[in-house]
């Protein structure tokens, strides 16, 4: 019995905290406004770009486009406009990250 306490014990306890790491979690979610329907692609923040490398994106266009469940980099999405459209997603991230934050962001409209 003692074993399998010790076992449990060892398997439970995080091997290395550096592994941990704190994110900051945001929902986004709506209509026309959080989905970005004026936000053209082609007009996506130049700014941004450097910094959607690090920030995760889960997107869901309802019945239309989704990032397949699967977690991307900070990105336009397909749909409204022929190059794709984004949200206030962009710049809300962008901010955050700039002043130190770990977002992480789950879009569905």
């Amino acid at each position: 019995m003692s074993r399998i306490l010790i076992f449990i014990f060892l398997v439970s306890f995080p091997i290395s905290l550096e592994a941990q790491k704190n994110i900051a979690f945001f929902i986004l979610a709506g209509q026309s406004n959080a989905q970005g329907w004026l936000g053209d692609a082609q007009e996506y923040p130049k700014e941004e770009e450097h910094l959607d490398k690090v920030i995760l994106f889960n997107w869901t266009f309802y019945r239309k486009h989704s990032s397949n469940g699967e977690w991307e980099y900070m990105q336009a999405q397909k749909g409204r406009f022929e190059s794709g459209h984004f949200g206030p997603e962009v710049s809300f991230a962008g901010d955050l990250k700039k002043e130190g934050y770990t977002p992480v962001i789950f879009k569905f409209c």
